[in-house]
């Protein structure tokens, strides 16, 4: 999008990879699920929140907590996300003194991946120049950037057409993140642009199959999984 598209879009599964061996999938090897965070920002395309957190749900071994912005929370009804939701009040509800938790901290520590969509202009350039002044930008500020972190801008065309944006997109790029990029679709305010459909993972990226492959390979130990080569699990 860079401004979100008409929802006249439907997503088919793939066939998934089939079940493991009993050898490899023993009861007596504790099994640990694979931890997404999926942050949300104050695009319009956040309307499909409850659609993709639903998506990801389906995906068998895995646990997904939000992260939201104020702005965010103009664009979807909370109470159709069936997972954990943080904002703001949060970090400061649970820290009180010196000894207690520290809620970005907590975040950053518990993913295993962060997938930032959609990522607006705003949240966009914070994150290029470092800024940390909510839930969200704070998580971001002190990810460990031996986890992957994948993001989808989502604005108007002409916001994302201006020389500036590329220039922060290439800046997150170079931290080492990955950009979900959008395809182009008749959009919400009537003009032809870049939409949201990438929030989806279209079919030349590869994420799904990353996630199933992480899924698959989590246990007791860390998770090392090599997603650049991974295929799509869906096409839309």
């Amino acid at each position: 999008m860079r401004c979100v598209s008409d929802f006249d879009w439907t997503m088919e599964p793939l066939s998934l990879p089939g079940p493991q061996s009993p050898s490899e999938n023993s009861s007596s090897v504790p099994q640990k699920k694979y931890r997404v965070l999926v942050g949300v920002t104050g695009s319009v395309a956040a309307l499909k929140l409850p659609l993709l957190i639903s998506q990801l749900l389906e995906i068998p071994g895995l646990e997904v907590k939000v992260v939201t912005t104020e702005r965010a929370k103009h664009f979807y009804n909370a109470q159709e996300i069936p997972v954990t939701l943080y904002s703001d009040v949060d970090e400061w509800q649970l820290w009180k003194g010196r000894s207690d938790p520290v809620l970005h901290i907590d975040l950053r520590r518990w993913a295993d991946l962060m997938l930032v969509a959609p990522l607006d202009a705003n949240t966009l350039a914070k994150l290029a120049n470092g800024i940390c002044d909510n839930l969200l930008t704070c998580v971001i500020r002190a990810w460990d950037l031996s986890k992957p972190l994948l993001f989808c801008p989502a604005m108007n065309t002409a916001m994302w057409e201006h020389p500036i944006t590329a220039q922060q997109v290439e800046q997150l790029k170079g931290f080492g993140y990955t950009e979900i990029p959008c395809v182009v679709k008749k959009l919400v305010c009537g003009d032809e642009g870049l939409s949201s459909q990438g929030l989806f993972f279209q079919t030349n990226f590869y994420f799904m199959g990353f996630i199933h492959k992480g899924v698959c390979l989590a246990s007791t130990q860390a998770v090392e999984v090599p997603w650049q080569k991974c295929g799509p699990l869906w096409r839309m």
